[in-house]
């Protein structure tokens, strides 16, 4: 039974690690994307005074 206990704490803290790392990867990717999305509005915006 302590042997079981064990695997299943094991298991929680790698889900909780796996959790992390996936809320991490979100962030990257909608830092990404929000920096993506300015430069290109700031594109359009020169593009537009210079024409």
């Amino acid at each position: 039974m302590k042997q079981y206990s064990k695997i299943l704490d094991f298991s929680l803290r790698n889900q909780e690690h796996v959790l992390a790392n996936i809320l991490e990867y979100a962030l990257i990717i909608s830092i990404t994307m929000i920096a993506i999305i300015a430069t290109t509005s700031i594109l359009k915006d020169q593009i537009s005074i210079m024409n």
